[in-house]
């Protein structure tokens, strides 16, 4: 239906114990709260926007952002607004709808809300006490702001720009509905992050593509004691002659496998859809101690 929105609309907020209500929509609330824009009283002929409250929750900044970037833009274009479906502390998330609404990235495996919050530049900077950097994140074709570190240990932070769409408490609800590749909640520093480690490999791939050449990444663990041997980061990106045949993947693996390598590393090729093993973990040196 078409909604001509008012200079003061009617925003309604409808519980699920509301019973008179649902009946007069012809539906069932089953746990759901419903956002109720127009004449609550004639709810057929209102725009009802029904889920459980968490979601509506998660969902709405997000729809906000999303208008704003588009009146910002000055475009005429639709907006499309992701879903995330957080669920609150202690509570299972709802497994079905939120694997159907987050996105997976290629080369991060982290799943977002919307994949076109992205990172489209990146600068380092050498200093006495580490690298420092800087990276530009943008949501679409909007810059909203840039990622900074220092160098000396600090932490990530992001910068939102002036008059960003996206501040820092949207950013927050951006976090809390995305996930690590194995499902786990995310730190808004462990998704910053991430992202700068997406363009770097999506520019590694580029670069690959414009000599016709095959990209591979050596994945190494960050450790072998206390659980770090679980969490994995890019060791090295190399490319080689482009892979096209079985043959030539195995001459390559078997060219790679020839390679020193840290304890516990493979090697992974791109194939133009996802990272897949050339090589098995190197098994670690038993007698091998870690650096105190």
């Amino acid at each position: 239906m078409l909604y001509v929105l008012p200079a003061t609309p009617t925003v309604t907020l409808v519980g699920p114990d509301d019973t008179a209500w649902w009946a007069a929509l012809g539906a069932d609330p089953a746990g759901r709260s419903a956002l109720v824009i127009g004449d609550s009283a004639d709810p057929a002929a209102a725009l009802v926007i029904a889920a459980a409250l968490p979601d509506l929750g998660a969902y709405l900044p997000l729809f906000h952002a999303a208008v704003r970037r588009t009146v910002d833009a000055g475009s005429g274009r639709h907006v499309t607004v992701p879903r995330p479906l957080a669920a609150p502390d202690g509570a299972a998330e709802p497994a079905a709808a939120s694997a159907a609404t987050l996105v997976t990235l290629p080369h991060t495996g982290i799943r977002v809300p919307d994949a076109t919050l992205q990172v489209t530049g990146y600068q380092e900077l050498p200093t006495p006490a580490g690298v420092a950097y800087t990276a530009t994140l943008r949501w679409g074709p909007t810059r909203v702001g840039t990622i900074h570190n220092e160098g000396s240990g600090g932490a990530t932070i992001f910068w939102p720009a002036a008059r960003s769409a996206v501040d820092r408490r949207e950013l927050a609800e951006f976090v809390a509905a995305s996930r690590n590749a194995d499902g786990q909640p995310l730190t808004e520093e462990a998704l910053l992050e991430e992202l700068i480690t997406e363009y770097e490999h999506a520019a590694h791939v580029a670069a690959a593509a414009r000599t016709a050449d095959s990209p591979v990444r050596l994945r190494a663990p960050l450790g072998v004691n206390g659980g770090l041997d679980r969490v994995s980061y890019t060791a090295a990106r190399r490319t080689a002659a482009k892979v096209t045949t079985p043959a030539q993947r195995a001459a390559l693996t078997a060219q790679l496998q020839r390679l020193a390598v840290p304890d516990g590393a493979w090697w992974q090729l791109w194939t133009g859809q996802a990272w897949e093993d050339l090589t098995t973990r190197s098994q670690p040196d038993p007698d091998r101690q870690e650096p105190q």
